[in-house]
């Protein structure tokens, strides 16, 4: 009997949801895990930063800035924080964020355990964190490209991941069975995919390269995921 994935997709909410309320009603406990959100000041290259958490711009000046503990920075992996790669994947900017992403997981966590377990489909949402964490590490401006020092949250990459299984699956499933039901799904699973990345880049503050790199994560995953159903057919 397969797994619906209900349940643990219930458990994700309520782990997402109870460190969103804790937050909430304790700011201090926010502020030690986020820190402020809007660390990065746009007219400030930071070229290093020193064991004291100092921030030096390339004239020498300092900033002390709260990155907080567990959010996604580039520069803090790069300082050895490899746990934000994943941490960040539990924190949320606000309910608006927190409800968009849960809605999201409800939609596809469910479909994608039922189609290949628990395992893999935890597998693809955490890696498919760590791929958009990582994406989202890097900055690419008139300076070229460096690494990011801009704090990141959320669930969004590994979200991508599960659509990116989701949608190599469909396209799988239509090559060998090209039905008007499975194209119908992958055609809407197009479009919404389309929508997703135009809001991303049309709305200030949301971090597209963690989307694509969840995503590419996703597909990659999903082509391992399906070889083994169809490689007797082809």
């Amino acid at each position: 009997m397969k797994e619906n994935g209900v349940l643990t997709t219930k458990i994700m909410i309520g782990i997402l949801v109870g460190i969103f309320l804790i937050g909430s009603i304790y700011d201090e406990f926010d502020y030690y895990l986020k820190g402020s959100m809007h660390l990065a000041r746009s007219d400030v290259e930071f070229q290093s930063v020193d064991k004291n958490h100092q921030y030096i711009t390339e004239d020498g000046n300092k900033y002390i800035l709260n990155d907080g503990h567990f959010t996604f920075l580039g520069i803090g992996v790069l300082r050895g924080e490899i746990w934000r790669l994943i941490t960040g994947g539990f924190l949320h900017n606000d309910i608006v964020h927190l409800l968009c992403n849960c809605y999201c997981l409800w939609q596809f966590l469910p479909w994608i355990t039922t189609q290949f377990g628990r395992f893999k489909a935890q597998l693809t949402l955490w890696l498919a964190v760590i791929g958009g964490a990582v994406l989202s590490g890097f900055k690419y401006d008139e300076n070229g490209l460096g690494i990011s020092n801009i704090n990141g949250l959320g669930i969004s990459g590994g979200i991508f991941g599960l659509f990116g299984v989701y949608i190599l699956s469909l396209w799988t499933i239509k090559k060998y069975n090209d039905n008007p039901q499975i194209r119908n799904a992958l055609n809407s699973a197009y479009l919404m995919l389309g929508i997703n990345l135009f809001l991303g880049f049309s709305i200030p503050n949301i971090s597209n390269l963690g989307h694509i790199g969840g995503l590419i994560t996703g597909l990659i995953l999903g082509k391992i995921f399906m070889r083994p159903k169809y490689e007797a057919i082809s």
